[in-house]
């Protein structure tokens, strides 16, 4: 079994590996920037002209979300924590369902490029702005963070600069999603999935059988305390349980999934309601599959450091817990030419996928939420020009986001304009800008994070690298760069994950030693069941947590609102939720899997690198197992790195996408409605490659927080995601709200949101941690005993900073309760809107949509007195129909695909 010392380093073949990855997504871009329409039109650019096959787009909705965060902090997270949090991934297929019945209808009804529309449309401008700017916020900071994860964990394991790392992934994801669009993106992320559940495959494989199986893997884990899903403490301060993983996830991944502006692009994609929630519940069972690998990789890795009693974090082997995996992959392939670069590559597929849907959503919003409004009469030629240099735009502004990043330790807001007013759809629109700006950032940072920790590559130029790839591709070939380059950067991940779970259970003797590593050493934790919200995880918060986080993320979020509408109708777009629920599952257990098999690698050798300084930070621990999984088997570090990279790509072009949606139908268009059709897509353009940029910076703002990139990035999407999870609900589902409460709502939600997460900041709340050992490590380090202690002490706090111990996992559901709740308050307040002057297609009815298969006689008295509204749908046509009276009390509303009753 290799020592510490005998980790490989980068070769010739893994930056020939790595190199291809980043070649073949860059190439999709430039393919769909030459052909068919040649992104001459905002509608493909943004949308992929609404005619997406479900299973591609499918794919991207488990690739953009993924991102590198996945790849290097989901095994981390296992091998520090243990397996709790692999639940999160099984609150996914719950939200898949009401995303797909309650929010994929209505975006489709509206026939909008930006979410925050309806927004304008049901409550005021005003609403829509906020909405955008808050997006813009979220995305570029989310995008810094994602550029800097994997360049991180590969300067952790090579001798790569940090920072060229980062300019790397920035900019192959610039190009590809600005010359490309959207169908780039999309393409890019199914090879980029491909490649990091094959990073995380080699590492269980390759992990378990150095250590005899997965079976001793799992006994390991368990016996190291890492086997942990029962702990039902209702306690809101524990970090984990079970109501704060389910409930908590299923809000988080709500964040995502409904309103963000990244996931309504894809299921917009597919031009059709079912088609829409086919790739939603496709990307279900990918989510599943993909996190649980993770989580295995993790417990693979545990049991491993385990059995050599050298804990590499501990003995100071890395720096940062997200350093652990790519260390570990080095540990095993260091010395398989191509191998260590393999797993590069699927650190920066994760990467590349998650900022290329980024910088492709901030240009979608940027361009229909400020360009067009502004701009009425631009062309069409001149407006899809200005929609790519705007996401060329973002994806600069996310590699600073990155370096930001490095020092901390079309649209869905339309509606709100339709629904309540202008100013709604304006909040709505800024809310939007400040998620995923940030977020998109925190994309960009972690597989320059991942490259840092395998290569000699500056990290900074990991970051440029990662933004203005994502941007360039983003802005080129939009929506269709966007969603092609997901699938090819979702298949990358995904072999990356496989590659690290076969390779690492290999080493342990099999997945059954990976589990039993895991669960000696404490990492199976599913059944946590105390309601204490200040647990970090338990089964209660990752449930109902995850629930609400998924919602903000897959049911408003313009990303994904993009990729509903591409898709043509309801029916598509349904067809498409679905897949992706399935690729979901797949995908987070593929990530948590590739985590207990990185645990039980280090608990077999007894040698954690994370606590015997071998890296610096847990996001390294994956790039850091893959090199020594692989470091000799040239190509194959390259390959792992592919993988994050990958991620962090379709991330981000959905991301660029998004913004230049929101920003061109919220600020641009009303500014200037007269605006050429080719003048308003240049512009989008723009917007889409200065939140590219701008995301360069977050990634920057990254690498200064002490913190690991998936809490990061979750608590991230909470503190922005569940006011505008809240906010679009205020719209669809209570009729009584006005644009006063819609305002006051968000921006109540708003503040107390970033109240709690800066609190959580400066006064981090203690966590409990399963034990890591560093006694086989071969190496002479003094260690205070506090540093072997299993918790972490939190320093002396006020009396009222007590609430900042909220685990990070209830933020959404807490966020959307408070938004909803002052909402209501001042509505009823300030004179509440009658439900006779709400256009019918602006409300949501939950009976209808959720229990349609409930008998009439049943569902009546549930509507409240409210009128039955029926939704027909045309055969294969996106476009709105006329809507029609019926009869009073029922109202017929023909579309297209099915019929749908709301």
């Amino acid at each position: 079994m290799a020592e510490p010392e005998d980790v490989g380093t980068f070769g010739v073949w893994d930056y020939v590996v790595f190199g291809c990855m980043l070649a073949i997504s860059l190439g999709i871009g430039f393919f769909y920037g030459c052909t068919g329409g040649k992104q001459k039109t905002t509608s493909e650019f943004l949308l992929a002209d609404r005619n997406m096959n479900p299973i591609p787009v499918a794919m991207s909705l488990v690739a953009s979300f993924i991102s590198a965060i996945t790849v290097l902090g989901t095994p981390a997270e296992v091998y520090i924590y243990g397996s709790m949090f692999w639940l999160f991934a099984f609150t996914y297929p719950i939200i898949a369902i009401v995303v797909s019945r309650l929010f994929i209808p209505a975006f489709f009804r509206l026939n909008i490029t930006s979410a925050n529309e309806y927004l304008e449309r049901r409550f005021n401008k005003v609403v829509r702005v906020c909405a955008t700017l808050t997006f813009f916020l979220n995305m570029v900071m989310y995008m810094g963070i994602v550029i800097y994860t994997p360049a991180l964990a590969l300067n952790a394991v090579t001798n790569i600069s940090l920072w060229g790392s980062v300019l790397a992934t920035g900019l192959v994801c610039t190009v590809y999603t600005t010359v490309g669009g959207m169908k780039a993106v999309l393409w890019t992320d199914v090879f980029q999935m491909c490649v990091m559940m094959a990073g995380f495959l080699a590492i269980i494989i390759a992990g378990s059988m150095r250590l005899g199986g997965l079976g001793v893997v799992w006994q390991i884990a368990e016996d190291g305390g890492r086997i942990d899903f029962w702990n039902f403490n209702f306690d809101p301060t524990i970090r984990h349980t079970f109501w704060s993983i389910v409930i908590g996830g299923c809000f988080t991944w709500s964040t995502t999934y409904a309103v963000n502006q990244s996931q309504v692009q894809r299921y917009l994609t597919t031009g059709s309601v079912k088609r829409a929630r086919i790739s939603m519940f496709l990307a279900a069972a990918g989510m599943v599959i993909v996190v649980s690998a993770a989580c295995l990789s993790g417990l693979v890795m545990y049991s491993y450091y385990a059995d050599k009693q050298c804990d590499p974090y501990t003995s100071n082997k890395i720096q940062q817990t997200d350093q652990l995996i790519p260390y570990f992959m080095m540990e095993l392939f260091g010395t398989i030419p191509g191998l260590p670069g393999f797993f590069t590559s699927a650190v920066f597929s994760a990467a590349l996928s998650t900022v290329s849907s980024g910088l492709n959503a901030l240009a979608a919003v940027t361009a229909e939420d400020l360009v067009k409004p502004c701009f009425p009469r631009m062309r069409q030629e001149r407006y899809t020009l200005v929609t790519k240099l705007i996401a060329c735009g973002f994806g600069l502004l996310c590699i600073l986001i990155a370096y930001v990043t490095s020092l901390l330790n079309q649209g869905v807001l339309q509606y709100l304009e339709l629904r309540f007013s202008k100013a709604v759809r304006v909040c709505a629109t800024f809310t939007v800008f400040l998620n995923m700006v940030i977020y998109m950032g925190i994309v960009i940072y972690t597989p320059a994070l991942a490259l840092n920790a395998v290569t000699d590559i500056n990290l900074w130029g990991s970051v440029l690298a990662t933004g203005l790839v994502c941007t360039v591709y983003t802005t080129v070939g939009g929506m269709k760069a966007v969603l092609w380059t997901d699938v090819f950067q979702m298949c990358v991940m995904m072999a990356g994950f496989l590659a690290i779970i076969i390779a690492g259970s290999m080493r342990l003797g099999g997945l059954g030693a990976v589990w039993q590593i895991a669960e000696d050493g404490g990492r199976i934790d599913f059944w946590n069941f105390n309601f204490d919200p200040t647990i970090r995880h338990t089964f209660w918060s990752i449930l109902i947590g995850g629930c609400f986080t998924w919602c903000t993320t897959y049911a408003v979020n313009q990303s994904q609102v993009q990729r509903y509408m591409t898709t043509g109708s309801v029916k598509r777009a349904r067809i498409s939720l679905g897949l992706a629920g399935a690729g979901m599952v797949i995908v987070a257990s593929a990530a948590c899997l590739s985590g207990l098999v990185m645990y039980s690698y280090y608990a077999d050798k007894q040698c954690d690198p994370y606590t015997s300084n071998k890296i610096q930070q847990t996001d390294q621990l994956i790039p850091f197992f893959m090199m020594e999984l692989f470091g000799t088997i040239p190509g194959l570090p390259g390959f792992f790195t592919s993988a994050v990279f990958s991620a962090a790509l379709s991330t981000v072009s959905s991301g660029l996408n998004a913004l230049a949606a929101v920003t061109a139908e919220d600020l641009v268009k009303p500014c200037f409605p007269r605006m050429r059709q080719e003048r308003y897509t240049l512009v989008t353009k723009l917007i889409a490659f200065g939140f590219g940029l701008l995301c360069i910076l977050i990634a920057y703002v990254t690498s200064l927080l002490n913190q690991g990139v998936l809490q990061l990035a979750l608590s991230l999407f909470g503190m922005t995601g569940g006011p505008l999870l809240g906010l679009f609900s205020l719209g669809l589902f209570f009729p009584w709200t006005n644009s006063k409460g819609a305002i006051a709502g968000l921006l109540s939600g708003l503040g107390i949101a970033f109240w709690i997460g800066i609190g959580a900041i400066i006064y981090p709340p203690g966590a409990s941690r399963p034990p890591l050992t560093i006694e086989g490590c071969n190496l002479t380090v003094t260690t205070p005993s506090s540093l072997l202690m299993t918790t972490t002490q939190a320093p002396e706090i006020p009396a009222m900073a007590e609430m900042y111990t909220l685990s990070y996992t209830w933020y959404a559901c807490a966020f959307w309760v408070v938004t909803v709740f002052v909402g209501l308050f001042v509505s009823f307040l300030t004179g509440a809107t009658k439900r006779r002057d709400i256009d019918p297609v602006l409300r949501q009815h939950c009976v209808d949509g959720l229990y349609c298969c409930l008998p009439e006689v049943i569902k009546k008295p549930l509507r409240c007195g409210d009128e039955k509204v029926i939704y027909k749908e045309k055969d294969e046509e996106a476009e709105m129909i006329e809507i029609k009276e019926v009869k009073p009390g029922l109202t017929n509303h023909n579309f297209d695909n099915d019929e749908v009753a709301i």
